[in-house]
């Protein structure tokens, strides 16, 4: 019987290290684990473990966020973005100039005056790059595409060397791209 306990046990162990190695989240090891200690567990157990796990616990959604944090964003998402921003500055803005009416003191006065300044340049640069990305003109992702022309270009030439054809058409567009590329950078 202790044989028995023990290598349940140890099976348990493996899967695990396995999961883990393979990346699987916390709960999802937690699920492997109670899913063979069910039968030991009485109903009450489990639905408290279940509503601990699934409804209480936001450690998952804080490791996705963070997670997020590293993605790269779709056109619309930085568009949402900076036009959220853009909103944002606009109230900041609203609020200063109706306080600086309520102002007498010529300190605060030029205080204010000097952080409308800045939020007028925030909001400039924030336009510069709404137009940026709605224009999706960004020298990185021009580069990129540029490289992946140049190599699916120099792809076709090779196949056409090696059938022993005419190529002289597809290095006078290589070489154009090359150029571009390199007036690009």
């Amino acid at each position: 019987m202790k044989v028995a306990l023990f290598r349940k046990k140890s099976r348990i162990g493996l899967s695990k290290t396995i999961l883990k190695k393979c990346g699987a989240s916390q709960t999802i090891i937690n699920e492997k684990r109670t899913s063979t200690e069910m039968t030991e567990m009485t109903f009450e157990e489990r639905l408290k473990q279940l509503r601990k796990t699934y409804l209480e616990g936001d450690n998952e959604d804080k490791e996705a966020q963070e997670m997020n944090a590293f993605m790269s964003l779709s056109k619309e998402d930085k568009i949402k973005k900076i036009e959220a921003h853009l909103t944002e500055i606009e109230n900041k803005r609203e609020a200063l100039e109706s306080t600086i009416s309520n102002q007498t003191d010529a300190l605060s006065r030029e205080n204010i005056q000097h952080h409308l300044e800045a939020l007028a340049e925030k909001k400039e640069l924030m336009l510069q790059k709404l137009e940026y990305v709605k224009k999706d003109e960004f020298s990185a992702a021009k580069r990129e595409r540029i490289k992946r022309q140049l190599a699916e270009l120099e792809f076709k030439r090779c196949r056409l060397r090696m059938n022993n054809k005419d190529c002289s058409k597809l290095d006078k567009k290589i070489q154009e791209k090359q150029r571009r590329f390199r007036n690009d950078i």
